[in-house]
């Protein structure tokens, strides 16, 4: 296993990959901006769409990181928190 990359695939281990419950301001403060806008700009939905040059302003290490923080449960909390941080994904 290297940087949580198994036979091709993301992952996180078997267990909760914090053991102890995150805000979201502590969550987005960690993986997505060291300082939390106030206000916060939110599109609360899965669906949208991104300009490609805006995907690619980001590193391909920075979006396989991203996807361990969801890939541990089927409905995670996380995945409401990237909800919450669309804007500051492809616009930061």
């Amino acid at each position: 296993m290297r940087n949580g990359v198994k036979d091709g695939s993301f992952f996180l281990p078997d267990n909760y990959y914090q053991h102890t419950p995150i805000r979201f301001i502590e969550w987005f403060k960690q993986n997505i901006d060291k300082v939390y806008p106030d206000p916060i700009h939110i599109y609360c939905n899965g669906l949208f769409a991104v300009r490609k040059e805006l995907i690619l302003r980001r590193s391909l290490e920075y979006y396989q990181y991203l996807i361990l923080q969801v890939n541990h449960h089927i409905n995670p909390v996380e995945g409401h928190f990237f909800e919450r941080s669309w804007y500051y994904i492809f616009t930061s």
